[in-house]
């Protein structure tokens, strides 16, 4: 078989921009070298900064050598010390007005009776029949129907119209807590 003189290898694209911008630097480099040399155009002639260009190319040549799976990780770590210093997530809305709750806020909203005098065993089956996880003081108790809840006919016949007959686990759990005007449910 004849080997082509005009053979080029294929490089690809992202390789080939980074060796283009490796080489932009390296003129560059030798301009200010020249420029330099000469002490009273040093003075004059600031020094030759690469381009945005070359700078982001740069960069996505580092990025690429880091994993996908590295680079979820790095995220998550950063989103994780970012707020490791509020104990809870806050909306943006609330970020930017500084809001903040510390107070629950009056409802008067109780559970049923027979609800309420439910021992703390029957509450723990129910979440787990519901896989609820829970973590606090003062946890009202699950409820497993909507009416239960006291809400108002109107949203009740709503809610059936919907076809909407039965919370869902986080409902089922944490409309209470909302209901009871704790401050924040998560």
């Amino acid at each position: 078989m004849e080997e082509d003189d005009d053979y080029v290898e294929y490089v690809l694209v992202a390789k080939r921009r980074a060796m283009e911008a490796q080489k932009a630097l390296e003129r560059r480099g030798k301009a200010s070298s020249m420029v330099n040399g000469d002490s009273e155009k040093s003075s004059r002639v600031a020094e030759v900064k690469p381009s945005l260009l070359v700078k982001a190319s740069q960069l996505k040549r580092d990025q690429l050598e880091i994993s996908p799976t590295e680079q979820i990780v790095r995220q998550e770590k950063e989103m994780i010390e970012n707020l490791s210093d509020r104990k809870t997530p806050m909306s943006i809305r609330e970020l930017a007005k500084g809001i903040t709750y510390t107070e629950p806020l009056g409802t008067g909203w109780k559970p049923p009776l027979p609800i309420r005098r439910m021992s703390e065993q029957q509450r723990d089956l129910i979440r787990k029949q519901w896989h609820i996880i829970v973590d606090g003081e003062d946890i009202p108790p699950p409820v497993k129907n909507f009416k239960d809840m006291r809400f108002l006919d109107t949203i009740l016949n709503k809610l059936k119209a919907k076809g909407i007959v039965q919370p869902t686990p986080i409902q089922v759990q944490g409309l209470l807590v909302t209901l009871s005007g704790r401050p924040r449910v998560y």
